[in-house]
């Protein structure tokens, strides 16, 4: 197509100019892309962090490139399926709980049993169902509902043990009474510490009365030491407390107060392997 532009310069003379324009009847704008799901809307630039039922009241900043694609529209946010759905048909969560849009894929610590063991997590990735899960900092209780993580009755099964750290710097049968130093040791994920009071013994692994430690001592040749060692002579029944002490090692026997090597010949009752 022409057009012709008529221009007077200093109104002295005029001049013709023919213009061919760029548009021609070939160059209509491009069809814009229909969007297959319900209450989705074309965007040339639409956020690479699109709004869902989680972080729906959020502040999100976004710091990837938009995308040409269908998002929802406005008023309306993506569940766990990624349907677009409208904001008020969000789930409702109760107190200490939050939404998440794909619950099984949710990789933390759900409850009580769970704190110091491997954290189960089987990998799933959206789209897959929505729920609410415990806030971070919560896990349920044995009745279901989301509660601080130390106020669970135990830790990795220790009721002397609550949520933590886990290095137990400081905190062991070792070095409780020592003075205060920096810890070289990381924490563990979703570890386990000892309770006010109580301190880590490595070798029960559970946390126990600092008076309750075992005192280790060197034992002489042919023993070793252990923190229970039977205080009840060979074939008689007592109900007295195991006690740390020395035991033969295998394969010697006390006799006259030493550990010796047991011949095949000698009789088991004679051996006194007891802590008297």
């Amino acid at each position: 197509m022409k057009l012709v532009l008529v221009l007077t310069i200093l109104g002295t003379f005029t001049q013709i100019i023919e213009v061919t324009s760029a548009t021609t009847s070939s160059d209509s704008p491009a069809e814009t892309p229909k969007c297959i799901g319900a209450h989705e809307v074309y965007n040339k630039c639409s956020s690479s962090c699109p709004r869902t039922c989680e972080n729906k009241d959020k502040d999100i900043i976004c710091d990837t490139k938009c995308n040409a694609k269908c998002e929802c529209k406005k008023g309306y946010v993506r569940d766990g399926a990624w349907h677009c759905i409208p904001e008020s048909d969000c789930q409702y969560c109760p107190k200490n709980e939050k939404y998440v849009d794909c619950k099984l894929g949710y990789c933390k610590v759900k409850k009580c049993d769970d704190l110091g063991k491997p954290i189960p997590c089987p990998g799933i990735i959206p789209p897959c169902k929505g729920g609410c899960v415990c806030k971070d900092g919560y896990v349920r209780n044995y009745a279901g509902i989301c509660i601080p993580k130390e106020y669970c009755p135990s830790c990795g099964g220790d009721f002397n043990a609550t949520s933590g750290c886990g290095n137990h710097c400081g905190n062991n049968c070792d070095d409780y009474d020592n003075p205060p130093g920096a810890c070289p040791l990381y924490c563990h994920v979703n570890g386990c510490d000892c309770r006010y009071g109580y301190v880590y013994d490595h070798s029960t692994k559970t946390c126990v009365l600092p008076r309750d430690c075992p005192t280790y001592i060197d034992c002489p040749k042919n023993e070793h030491f252990t923190t229970c060692v039977n205080p009840c002579p060979p074939g008689a029944q007592c109900y007295a407390p195991c006690l740390p002490g020395c035991l033969c090692n295998k394969g010697y026997y006390r006799k006259n107060g030493k550990c010796i090597k047991k011949a095949c010949h000698e009789d088991e009752s004679e051996d006194e392997s007891y802590n008297d």
